[in-house]
């Protein structure tokens, strides 16, 4: 497992939600909010953080709160799970929400399926 190759997209930490933002659009410019989320979209897409499906490539150690697949069978794989049988993680209310790639012939990397759905939290606390 040691000669497993770890995509460059997959290192990038996922910022905490209190990290102040280093860009804000003031009120009277909202319009610059949606250029500022279009460039980054098309940054994101063409460096392989987002997908052509809208997926989302985390490093597998970036989450937190998704457990392996109840089902064995979605997490085929030699060393690890390696994704080919599609989403193998879920989150506490039991969504398959996630594919981890984390085999010894594959990247290390965990892509959040923006299809998944599932009650939100606020929905589960009520």
């Amino acid at each position: 497992m040691n000669d497993a190759r770890l995509a460059p997209v997959a290192w990038h930490s996922v910022i905490a939600g209190s990290t102040v933002s280093t860009v804000a659009v003031r009120d009277d410019q909202l319009d610059l909010a949606a250029e500022l989320n279009r460039q980054w979209h098309r940054l994101a897409v063409e460096h392989g953080v987002i997908d052509s499906h809208g997926a989302f490539v985390l490093h597998p150690e970036d989450t937190i709160g998704l457990f392996p697949h109840p089902d064995h069978r979605c997490s085929t794989g030699c060393c690890g799970p390696d994704g080919v049988s599609g989403r193998n993680r879920v989150c506490t209310c039991g969504v398959e929400v996630a594919t981890l790639v984390a085999d010894c012939w594959t990247y290390q990397e965990l892509w959040l399926d923006p299809s998944a759905s599932g009650p939100s939290h606020r929905d589960r606390l009520q």
